[in-house]
Formats: structure tokens, sequence, C-alpha cells
């Protein structure tokens, strides 16, 4: 191996991308001019390390101002930069209109579906979390979330949140590092009661990954030397492989079991420096870190832990299988995983009642049903599941309660419900 990765060269075909993640790309290629304000009255909340400025409301700033300090205590919480030696708050600027957004957007941005954006400057001072109606987008974000206390953050407020917190103290880090890391933060959750965030895994990149580095995709895998070194330009170009990529090595560098491995992310963070360019960080970690473990013996427990991870819909294909086929015990192991990825969901939890009704333990089948209701399952469905569950305990009065609740619900319950029920009443008339 040579002393430093080989740079990539690049290719010729220009992979789709997100707006979103594109704009934070175009950052580092060139400086940005000053993008115009508009001319309305702006609202402002200055936090402990935010200034935000909303042009739609009071109460937006304020909300958004505590937004971003639990996403900031969530971030430094892994990287533990000296916060106190900002001279300057982060900057976010919020906007009620697509018109105002894109009047605020220097000229040289290419227009789009985007509601956030990070501009970089050369002064700090002016860099800027730019933004569209943060309160429309933050409610979007709470569909298909079951826990009534969390709201789901739009993905692009997160995403360019980090960026904006990692080159404050880091402007030219790695892509890698800066895009892993920003992808992994992705899918937390907000708790605006409490103000905190809540840490969960975004796996929507592992489908894709396992997609390249199985063959499955006609997409070629990025060689290590080549991730490790890869410019602005090139990502823009292979956009489709670098980003499940720079996941994944996020995802396994902080995941792996062996502490050697382990401990190649944060000697690579640790050699960061503020004052060095992109290429200069690339050298910089490659010979704190990479250099002194064996390339080949990284990429083969890369390609294990990447082929090992589920996502939560495998997870549950793999148990609807298993227990088709009658094994209860894969059944159990895959849908109790898969409840650990997406701990709101119902379908874990109803599964694991049909497991529990087979093995006899009527009870925790009863537990695991209710658990399902709590969480939004199919209400008739899971009702006629109690009641077969309460039958076969000899609860008939809960029984036929469960079954004409059922029939109320869905009229297609009809037959099946009074099939039970006929059998309820023969077992009553011998008792």
């Amino acid at each position: 191996m040579t002393d430093r990765p080989l740079q990539r060269q690049a290719g010729s075909v220009s992979a789709t991308i997100p707006l979103v993640l594109a704009f934070s790309l175009l950052m580092i290629i060139g400086a940005l001019p000053e993008p115009a304000h508009g001319n309305s009255r702006p609202h402002q909340v200055r936090s402990e390390h935010y200034l935000v400025i909303s042009r739609t409301s009071q109460a937006e700033a304020e909300d958004v101002a505590d937004t971003m300090e639990a996403l900031l205590s969530l971030y430094n919480r892994k990287f533990r930069f000296p916060l106190e030696t900002l001279e300057t708050p982060f900057r976010v600027e919020l906007f009620g209109s697509p018109r105002e957004f894109d009047q605020f957007l220097p000229e040289s941005l290419e227009r789009g579906d985007h509601h956030f954006v990070y501009l970089h400057y050369d002064d700090p001072a002016k860099n800027t979390l730019a933004g569209l109606d943060f309160s429309r987008n933050a409610a979007h974000g709470r569909e298909g979330n079951d826990h009534p206390g969390r709201m789901q953050l739009p993905p692009a407020l997160v995403h360019q949140s980090f960026v904006q917190f990692f080159r404050a103290f880091v402007p030219n880090p790695p892509l890698w590092i800066r895009e892993g890391f920003a992808l992994h933060f992705e899918a937390v959750q907000y708790d605006p009661e409490y103000r905190t965030i809540s840490f969960r895994e975004n796996l929507n990149w592992l489908d894709p990954l396992q997609d390249i580095l199985s063959g499955r995709s006609e997409a070629t895998p990025m060689a290590l030397e080549e991730i490790l070194a890869v410019t602005p330009r090139e990502v823009l170009e292979s956009s489709s492989v670098f980003y499940p990529q720079a996941w994944g090595m996020i995802s396994f560098l902080l995941n792996a079991e062996d502490p050697e491995i382990n401990r190649v992310l944060w000697d690579s963070i640790s050699a960061l420096s503020e004052e060095a360019s992109l290429e200069e960080n690339v050298r910089r970690v490659y010979r704190s870190a990479f250099r002194w473990i064996e390339q080949e013996r990284l990429e083969e427990a890369f390609l294990s832990y990447i082929s090992s991870r589920n996502t939560f819909r495998g997870w549950v294909e793999k148990g609807v299988s298993a227990f088709h086929r009658q094994e209860l015990e894969e059944a159990e192991e895959s849908f109790t995983q898969a409840a650990f990825i997406e701990e709101d969901h119902y379908v874990p939890p109803y599964f694991l009642g049909l497991i529990h009704y087979q093995r006899g333990d009527h009870d925790r089948a009863d537990q695991f049903y209710q658990r399902a209701l709590d969480r939004g399952a199919d209400r008739a469905t899971t009702l006629y599941a109690l009641a077969v569950t309460a039958f076969a305990s000899d609860r008939l009065t809960e029984a036929e309660e469960y079954l004409k609740e059922a029939i109320l619900l869905e009229p297609e319950y009809q037959d099946r419900a009074e099939e039970l029920l006929s059998r309820l009443r023969r077992r009553r008339g011998r008792s």
C-alpha cells in the first residue's frame, strides 16, 4: 500500500442526486456570492448556540431554536467539539414561501424541490442553514410516527444541520465522514415537550448498499482508497454509490465489535485539522488511521457486517416466511429484531402474539395483541385474534365481546365470527 489513498478518476456519467445533498457539496467547489435578503420583517431568537431568524412567526423561531439546540447536543455527544470556542452563533434562516426562499438563495445554485440548504462561506459569520416553513415540514414528518410525543424531523434539516455543525470545527473534512455521519443521524426523532432528541438508526441506505455490494445492482462499488479520497465533483457523478457506501462505512466503524476497527473512526476524526484543505485532511486521515490496518481485512469485515444487517422490512419478511414454515423460534427472533428497529410499529407484536398463541401461551399472546392494538394494528383483525385466544383460554364472555365488536367493525368477519360464536355457545351448553 502507498502512504496515501489513490485519487479517484472521475467517471463520465453523471448520477442523479437529491438537490438537498448536492448543495452541501457545491459549497466546497467554489465560494458563493452572498444571498439577497427579502423585505419581510423577521422574528429573531438567540439561544445558547443559535441565532434563528424566521419570516413566519416568533413561535417558529423559538421552536426551531429549541430543536437545533437538541440536535447540537446529540451531535456533540459523539464529537465533543469545544462549543465554547465558537465566536459566532450558528445561523438559521426560515422562510414562509418558496418565492422568498428562492430569492434568498445565491443565483449560482440550481433551483429545485428542496426545503433546507446549508450555505458555507469564507466568513464563518455568514454561514447559514436556510429552510422553508419548518412547522409544515415537521408536521409532514409526524406522518407514520406512532409515538404520540415525538416528531420525525425532516431528514434534510437534520442532514444540513449536521453539516453546519461539523464544518464549524472542521471546514474541509473528508466527504465520507461528513456525509456518512449526516446520513447516520437523519432518522432521529424530537420530543418538543421535553426538548430532547431520540436517536433512531437510519437504515434507508441498507438495501441499496446490499444491492451494490452483492452485485444485484448494476452500480460498481467504490474501492476503499477511492471513497477515502473522493472529491465533491466525483460524488456528484457517483452519488448512487457514494451515499450508501458513506453511510455504510460510518455504521460499520461505529458498530464494529473489533476494537481495532472501531478505533479507525475515532483516529480519523482526531486526525482532522481545522486549517487543512480537503486534500490535506484526506492525507492526514489515511496516515493516522487507515495505513495501520490491513486493507483486505477491513474490507472483508465491512462486507460481512453489511450482509449481516437487516432492515425492518427485511426482518418482517424473514419472520413471515419462518412463521408460515412453522419455524417459530426463527420467526420470533426475526420479529423481535424488527421491533428493535421500529419500536412503535404494530406488525412485530401482532405476529409475536400469533407465535405465542401457537405455543399455547395465551397470556403472552394477549399482551402482544394488546400492544399491537395500541400501535395501530387493524382493530377488527386483532380483536378476532384476541377472541380466538380468549376462547382457547375458556374466557368465553370475553371472547364473545371481542367477536361482536369485530363484526361491527368489519362485516367480512361475520362468517368466521359466527362459527366461533356457535362453538362458544355449544361449550357453554356443556358446562
